[in-house]
């Protein structure tokens, strides 16, 4: 029997309503899924908020370990392949010294400022640097210096602290002639030990033969490096020192 007109307009509305039907079920599946990834990626956002605070806290391994289980298994496995890496040991280590120093001295009757000193050693187109032998920084560039004594003039200890790390031994005259300039850094963040201002000394020794220099106290290692070279350095010194070098020198002008 032909369809009349009608039954092929009654076929087509079915069709055109089960189309319909198909996408607005399509539509509730898909808002469903993205719902479903924003309540697992707020939850997720939320365990590692409290493993972070936990870890931030000073949490013990056992609370830590808690926490970290958790987790979703995508951020679990991202934190353990990241914890296996090399560098997740030195940071450790630099966060540990850091927590600790702070704890040290959270018991002062207010909040402590640092006192110190660093020389910056100008001769024949090099400067004096040494590697950081301990934490913060450790294995890090930094100028020579340290911490004030408390019966010194902030000049006779960044001798005295030149002469620990780094055994350089020039007459007092010549070190004396030998001052340029001198500044003091005082950015409130420019440690991460806490507030640390420091006072700056600069010498230029001219084109002499470089003098011996051995590696002493915290320095693992000290060197005579070449001026052209410090700013291919720049992300590799602790703290601010490439920033009191670039100011005595102007490395990084024009």
């Amino acid at each position: 029997m032909p369809l009349t007109a009608f039954d092929l307009v009654l076929h087509a509305g079915l069709f055109v309503k089960f189309i319909l039907f198909l996408l607005a079920t399509l539509s509730c599946l898909s808002w469903a899924v993205i719902v479903y990834k924003y309540v697992s990626l707020r939850r997720a956002a939320q365990q590692s908020t409290l493993f972070l605070a936990a870890l931030e806290s000073g949490a013990d391994s056992k609370e830590l370990l808690t926490t970290a289980n958790a987790l979703p298994a995508s951020p679990l496995a991202f934190m353990r392949t990241w914890a296996a890496l090399p560098m997740f040991a030195y940071l450790v280590e630099e966060w540990q010294m850091l927590k600790d120093y702070r704890a040290a001295w959270a018991v002062a009757p207010y909040p402590p400022v640092f006192v110190t000193v660093d020389t910056i050693v100008r001769c024949a187109g090099q400067v004096l640097l040494i590697k950081r032998g301990q934490a913060p920084g450790k294995g890090l560039y930094a100028v020579p210096g340290g911490f004030i004594e408390q019966r010194e003039t902030t000049y006779q200890s960044a001798l005295r602290e030149l002469k620990e790390e780094t055994h350089l031994s020039l007459l007092a005259a010549t070190m004396r002639h030998s001052l340029k300039a001198s500044a003091v850094f005082d950015h409130p963040d420019r440690s991460q030990r806490g507030r640390t201002i420091t006072h700056v000394f600069y010498f230029d020794l001219g084109d002499r033969e470089l003098p011996e220099v051995e590696a002493g106290d915290d320095a693992a290692a000290v060197e005579w490096t070449p001026i052209e070279k410090l700013v291919a350095l720049e992300d590799r010194f602790i703290d601010d020192h490439f920033h009191m070098l670039d100011h005595f020198l102007g490395l990084t002008e024009g």
